[in-house]
């Protein structure tokens, strides 16, 4: 219910500017420029929700894993390059690892899916001209990755249920963050399949980082 609820509000918005448009919008450059940018954001809204989606329907069975020995920092870098295109218009400050490389045996594409999960949420959640940092280190015999931002933080009232299904804050929704509380479910689902650990550390008002580690 709360997924169909989630699709209906942008499938309506879409329908109502394609309305516009075939109406008298057309002929108005200013109208045609906000319907068609407001059309191209609800729509990418409803691909993340599909992607979410599915990656939730595909957590909840046995995950399959291919493991094979990479740099974890290049798949960091390339996480952090597209999100900073994605949230461009917010002048958010993204602060990748350094060139320098970090290996691990571990499966590439379930890591990137679930780096991307966190540094998304860290964006959303960050204000304008805000900060996403995502750093890695070593530590006797384990590579850790945390994911941190400086957006308002958690409350520690909702930290426990973060990463609860459709789990939103009344501030998150307040705050129209466009978050579908389904992200951040899917991630420690992800994480302790492979076998690896995931925590998260707030201070409302401060900075919130979620880490997680594992094996090199």
């Amino acid at each position: 219910a709360d997924a169909s609820h989630e699709l209906a509000t942008p499938v309506a918005g879409i329908r109502g500017y394609i309305g516009i448009l075939r109406g008298w919008g057309a002929d108005d450059p200013e109208v045609r420029a906000e319907s068609l940018e407001a059309i191209d954001r609800e729509s990418r809204r409803m691909v993340r929700l599909t992607r979410q989606l599915l990656g939730l329907i595909r957590s909840e069975h046995e995950l399959e894993f291919h493991s094979v020995r990479h740099d974890i920092n290049a798949v960091c870098r390339e996480v952090v390059t597209n999100a900073a295109t994605r949230y461009a218009d917010k002048h958010i400050l993204f602060v990748a690892p350094p060139e320098q490389s970090l290996m691990l045996y571990a499966d590439r594409e379930r890591l990137e899916e679930v780096v991307s999960i966190l540094v998304d949420n860290a964006a959303k959640y960050s204000g304008e001209g805000g900060r996403v940092r995502v750093s890695t280190a070593a530590r006797k015999g384990d590579v850790v990755i945390e994911v941190s931002d400086t957006g308002s933080g958690i409350t520690p009232e909702d930290l426990p249920s973060i990463f609860d299904r459709f789990y939103r804050s009344d501030r998150s929704r307040s705050d129209n963050s466009g978050g579908l509380g389904i992200g951040l479910a899917i991630a420690p689902a992800v994480i302790k399949s492979s076998g690896w650990l995931i925590d998260v550390r707030s201070v409302a008002g401060g900075c919130t980082p979620l880490m997680f580690r594992g094996p090199e």
